[in-house]
């Protein structure tokens, strides 16, 4: 026979689960005596109602559960340490109470230690919380002297139960009844035995008296500590624990026992025998004891705890926790009316219940050598309630219980008044079960037949893929109903067809790192394996892209956060900013699927679980989307239809978009599901009977997922599928959630912690990052065994997907199962595995490897390592912001406002303002910036406060409050002047111009900006200093100043020469086009044009090339080459469609309407016209006079030819025209007129 395993890696000792009496007597091979004398001691401590509403406050329901069951265990540890210092041992346990035997004592130990107890508690009582709030717990001391029963009870299959009982006990209860916080009390018992050696203040009560002691007037000397004791053996102590607590235990991974779950709380009180004067009281009550066990257990549950009082005594039990089950609600309730009926069988009376359901947090406390199991929460603080309420042989229920089991007969009560509760409380009587159960409704959607009709109409789009005609499909459904399994057989599908497919997924969890989805889909794409080093990857990608269009080669760098790689910056990347990096990235990407489409081969790109696409990768979508509407390529998404999240709502706008909609699959398809699922496991058809086959379709409803997994339940149950009458035994999930949870719980205790770890490392892991996450999982040997167990349960699947050399990876089946994984785990558990995942990942990273900051901020973001989670938040937040990454910036800098220094706070928040501006969200940024503004007067940080009252000016500027703008500039100018700092006054000068020239102050725009020039040249900030010429050159142009204006913006031009910023040489080189062009210069037009369009196009910024295009157009049809002008107008027609911009677009129509009416296409001139003013009028943007004088003048010769009739309704068929009809009224006319010439 083996011994019993000592304390593991957690600290666990399985004997601690033995009271230290009755431990010794097992070590020594002896019994304890069943009929005893000496000292009871009951400590209660007091004061957690208060403290668990604070916490939860503070925390959160989660987080302020763990640190109330972390307080109270430092509690007992300190306390319980000061018991067995007396030579006393703790008996049991009640929630935050605990009752202890002093054997042989006659008072002076045991009150010595409550003393103990009560200084203690002086100092561990006193918890301060996070906002600086303290709050006091105490503790109340009851001592009694005289004989006393131990004994025994429960069954060992389940768990024994040690128990202390008596007249003794009674007393000692009622003493506790009498005590206050703080106060050491003393039966009559006790005062007696100890005579003068106590003093104290007596206290009477009725016919009873106590003594509130004061102190012991002798000395105290302690025992000897007893000496150790050899460990017991395995199967000896196993009869003392339960049997998933002692599993758990002898695995050295009693830290996970610790969980947050939902679980149904139950108490059960009754009247007990005389155990004095009855010889058979201790059969009678093992007898009970172990038929309420039997019962509990049968039906799932674990009883936890027996206490013996002067009322009687109660049992507390719990279903869903350490094990859960899909139906512990239904259990609870069928377990309660069997214990009710015990009544009449054994010699117990006036049995009471009570049953709440919720979450609570379950797990160990106590000391490292006394220790129990229990569940700690409000759920069972009410199920004690109501069973304190419960008339005799009554069952009383919260609503939370009543309203998930529908089953049952309930008579509903009138609320109660219960105690501890400030509001009323809603709750039923159970009375019984149903005679019949009501059976479920179908949803009443359409019948279907499998996914014929879905594939099919997949098959049609991509047919129309195949034949140029770009698609995008969204396959929605809900969870379970096979979306993946559709993608899959669509992917066989285009195989057949000749199609290139790629494939990616959302990613679940944390914050989304950017262009995740597409990581995978643009290695395949441009063939580069994720297990080369990034050097490799990097060099991989540059040769592709140099055959594929070498023109985008100095692109390549951004290409690094498409593939997941960091790839160095070079001269041209290095200067674009968050937004322009953002669109030449996209229009890189674009390009490169238009140069692996030539070749006329169709390409297709498969995204599942894409309500989890993060906003980068969406806008990226929209980008492909528009450009391949004449490519063989076929976009295809799978989402979750019940979501909400809104992050694909502008998927609707998209050209060609088709929706394929999952619906529950009908009884014929559902039988074949079940049919195959049965075969797999082995399973013929006269394995199983018909009525559950019924059963299982029933609760399945359709979803072939949920139907799998209720026939895996059942399998792995072992159950007869050949008797009906199995489902009165096995009750059927009614929840996809709670079966995955029973799922997990049915696994062995090693793989079940295995699943565990996973969670908290990703829907994705490898089996390196497990052990480097949680080394505890075991040997590599051990590790692997424990996946193909997890793989066997249908729960994980191997991956072949490139990873890490020598690092197998795995994945969840279903997300569903990480999260019950993960929300299982306690956070400050959660906490420590996060954390050593971020440790790993750093390891690595110091190896060569390439770890993004994103998984890095993820888990130090959840970790408890303050200083690892400011650092790698705010990094990631900055890098966000630079990849233009707005979401998940906000999101990090979010997380960051509660963590950050003080001294950090204020920089933060402009930081935050300013991603807030660049999302539109005026009002959130302003509120923001306000906040950073008071934390800076409160630290009198003049500096900080010049420069938030600089951005608040920026932002109401910005929302036309202009008079608050002005007085937020005036006093940061001040400011600034004061602090003598030079270069945020220029900034604010810079500002201020701005501000007057949008208010029609030029002369003032002016001056500001010229005294902004002349501190900006002080500095030598050549950057501001060519931006300056440029404000300059633009009020030079709005006095008709020409000259001046080519004059301000050949400056500008210059100074971006020398900076080589190439997209501000361009914007300079187009300002100057347009001088040029109001000039009358139209060749120097073209050639300023060109060179902008040029460097637009080598820095991927397409909405500028669009616009150049335009420009061009106009150029070239002022100089009569109106075939140039035609082809213009057409590639910025494409851009334009591409970017959605109907502003540009409406504009473009009346540039377009000009050159129709100089080809005298007459009509088509004023439709044009019309459909530009119907754009116009949709956007609530008009023509200035000036605009729409010049445009009348420019359609006088087809008013003119057509006669006012017939241009009237020409105009007014325009304007009844859709975006779509007029950008392909726009296209035949440039079309024509480029054709023509």
């Amino acid at each position: 026979m083996s011994g019993t395993p000592q304390a593991g890696p957690d600290g666990e000792n399985p004997e601690a689960y033995i009271a230290g009496d009755r431990r010794r007597a097992l070590a020594a091979g002896t019994s304890l005596p069943e009929r005893t004398g000496g000292a009871a001691l009951f400590a209660d401590i007091s004061g957690f109602t208060p403290l668990t509403e604070a916490l939860v406050a503070e925390l959160g329901a989660q987080r302020g559960a763990e640190e109330l069951s972390s307080i109270l265990d430092r509690l007992f540890d300190e306390l319980l340490g000061h018991v067995m210092e007396h030579g006393g041992s703790v008996i049991s346990f009640s929630g935050d109470a605990v009752t202890c035997w002093l054997d042989g004592d006659d008072g002076l130990l045991a009150t010595s230690c409550a003393l103990a107890i009560q200084r203690a508690m002086t100092g561990a009582g006193s918890v301060r919380l996070g906002s600086g709030r303290e709050l006091q717990l105490a503790m109340k001391v009851a001592v009694a002297v005289g004989d006393a029963r131990r004994f025994v009870v429960g069954d060992p299959r389940v768990q024994l139960l040690d128990v202390l009982a008596g007249a003794l006990i009674d007393a000692l209860a009622e003493t506790e009844q009498q005590a206050q916080a703080g106060e050491v009390l003393l039966d009559s018992s006790a005062v007696r035995s100890l005579g003068d050696r106590v003093r104290g203040t007596v206290r009477r009560a009725g016919a009873r008296s106590y003594l509130v002691v004061d102190a012991l007037t002798v000395d105290v000397v302690l025992p000897a500590r007893p000496a150790p004791t050899p460990p017991l053996p395995e199967a000896q102590v196993r009869d003392w624990l339960l049997p998933a607590v002692f599993e758990r235990l002898r695995v050295g991974r009693g830290e996970f026992l610790t969980e947050l779950r939902t679980a149904v709380p139950m108490f059960c009180r009754f009247g007990v025998p005389d155990f004095d004067d009855d010889p058979d009281a201790v059969a009678k009550l093992d007898a009970f004891v172990i038929a309420v066990q039997r019962v509990i257990d049968e039906y799932g549950g674990s009883t936890l705890q027996l206490t013996i009082g002067d009322k009687g005594a109660y049992l507390y039990a719990v279903f869903g926790t350490p094990l859960a089950h899909e139906d512990d609600v239904a259990r609870a309730c069928s377990a309660a009316l069997e214990v009710r009926d015990l009544e009449g069988a054994h010699a117990v009376t006036d049995l009471q219940l009570g049953l709440a359901r919720g979450r609570v947090r379950s797990g160990t406390y106590g000391h490292r050598w006394r220790r129990t199991f229990c569940c700690l929460g409000d759920p069972v603080n009410l199920a004690a309630r109501l069973m304190t309420a419960s008339p005799p042989g009554a069952i009383l229920v919260s609503a939370d219980v009543h309203d998930v089991a529908p089953g049952y007969r309930w008579s509903r009560l009138p609320d109660q008044q219960l105690k501890g509760k400030s509001a009323s409380v809603v709750a039923y009587e159970l009375l019984g079960t149903r005679n019949r159960r009501r059976p479920r409704q179908r949803s009443g959607l359409p019948p279907m037949v499998g996914r014929a009709a879905a594939l099919a109409q997949l098959e049609d789009r991509v047919a129309a893929a195949r034949g140029g005609a770009g698609q995008l499909v969204v396959v929605r459904g809900a969870v379970g109903l096979g979306k993946s399994r559709l993608l899959a057989e669509l992917g066989g599908l285009l195989d057949e067809r000749g199609f290139v497919t790629a494939r990616g997924e959302g990613q679940p969890f944390g914050t989304p790192t950017s262009y995740a989805a597409w990581h995978p889909v643009w290695r395949q794409l441009l063939r580069v394996p994720a297990r080369l080093s990034p050097a490799d990857q990097a060099a991989r990608a540059t040769r592709r892209v140099r055959k594929l269009e070498p023109s985008v080669l100095q692109r390549v760098p951004l290409l690094g956060a498409a593939l997941g790689v960091p790839i160095a910056d070079n001269e041209l990347t290095a200067r674009l900013d968050p937004k322009l990096r953002k669109a030449s990235l996209e229009s890189l990407l674009v390009t490169l699927l238009e140069r692996l489409t030539d070749a006329g081969r169709p390409l297709a790109i498969l995204l599942d679980d894409a309500q989890w696409l993060d906003p980068l990768s969406v806008d990226l979508l929209g980008a492909i989307t528009r450009s391949v509407i004449d490519r063989p390529v076929l976009l295809v998404l799978a989402q979750r239809s019940e979501t909400g999240d809104d992050a694909l709502a502008d998927l609707a706008e998209l050209p060609r978009l088709s929706l394929v909609d999952l619906a529950e699959l009908d009884a014929e398809s559902s039988r074949t599901i079940a049919a195959t699922t049965f075969a797999r496991l082995g399973y013929s058809d006269r394995d199983v009977s018909d009525a559950l086959l019924d059963a299982l379709l029933d609760r399945a409803e359709g979803n072939p997922y949920y139907l799998e997994e209720l026939i895996n339940f059942l399998h792995l149950r072992g159950v007869d599928l050949t008797d009906p009458s199995v489902l009165r035994s096995a009750e059927l999930p009614d929840s996809l959630q709670g079966l995955t949870l029973s799922r997990v719980d049915t696994l062995p205790e090693s793989p079940r912690i295995t699943l565990k770890v996973a969670s908290v490392v990703g829907r994705r892991f490898g089996t390196a990052m497990l052990h480097g996450t949680y080394p505890e999982v075991g040997s590599p040997v051990e590790l692997d065994a424990q996946l193909t167990d997890l793989v066997r349960a249908g729960l994980i699947v191997r991956e072949t997907a490139e990873t890490r050399p020598g690092d197998d990876a795995h994945a969840f089946r279903h997300v569903i199962t990480a999260q019950a994984a993960y929300e299982a785990i306690p956070v400050t558990l959660r906490e420590r595995l996060h954390e050593n995942a971020g440790d790993y990942l750093l390891r690595h990273e110091r190896e060569g490897s390439t770890i993004g900051l994103d998984r890095l901020a993820y888990h130090y973001g959840r970790s408890a390592n303050l200083n690892k989670k400011r650092h790698y938040l705010t990094l990631a937040a900055r890098r966000s912001r630079a990849d233009y990454a707005n979401a998940a910036a906000i999101e990090h800098y979010q997380d960051l406002r509660s963590i950050v220094e003080d001294a950090d706070r204020c920089e933060l928040l402009l930081e935050l303002a300013e991603v807030l501006e660049l999302t539109g969200a005026w009002g959130g940024a302003e509120q923001v910036l306000s906040d950073a503004l008071a934390l800076a007067e409160a630290r009198a940080d003049q500096l900080t406060i010049a420069r938030i009252r600089r951005a608040l000016a920026e932002n109401a500027r910005k929302q036309g409050r202009y008079d608050e703008a002005g007085r937020l500039l005036t006093a940061a100018e001040a400011g600034f002047t004061a602090l003598g700092d030079r270069a945020g006054l220029g900034a604010t000068l810079h500002v201020a111009a701005t501000l007057a020239a949008q208010q029609g102050q030029y002369d003032l725009a002016r001056e500001r900006y010229e005294a902004s020039l002349v501190i900006r040249r002080e500095l030598g900030d050549t950057e501001q200093m060519a931006a300056l010429f440029s404000n300059l050159a633009i009020l030079a142009e709005y006095a008709g100043d020409y000259p001046r204006a080519q004059e301000l913006n050949e400056q500008a031009l210059t100074l971006r020469l020398e900076v080589g910023n190439r997209w501000a040489i361009g914007v300079s080189q187009n300002n100057l086009g347009m001088i040029a062009l109001l000039s009358g210069d139209y060749d120097g037009a073209v050639e300023r044009f060109t060179e902008a369009m040029r460097l637009n196009s080598e820095v991927g910024d397409q909405w500028m090339v669009a616009i150049a295009h335009n420009n061009l157009g106009n150029a070239t049809r002022e100089q009569g080459r109106l075939a140039a002008s035609a082809h213009h107008f057409s590639e910025a027609l494409a851009g334009y469609r591409r970017h959605a911009d109907r502003w540009a677009l409406a504009i473009l129509f009346e540039d377009i309407a000009a050159l129709a009416v100089l080809r005298g296409d007459h009509l088509r001139a004023l439709r044009l016209a019309g459909a530009a003013d119907g754009v116009r009028a949709e956007l609530g943007s008009p023509r200035a006079p000036a605009q729409q004088e010049t445009l009348d003048a420019t359609l006088t010769p087809a008013r003119e030819s057509l006669g006012d009739d017939a241009a009237q309704a020409a105009v007014g068929y325009g304007r009844g025209l859709d975006l779509d009809a007029g950008i392909r009224l726009a296209e035949e006319v440039a079309g024509a007129g480029f054709s023509s010439a």
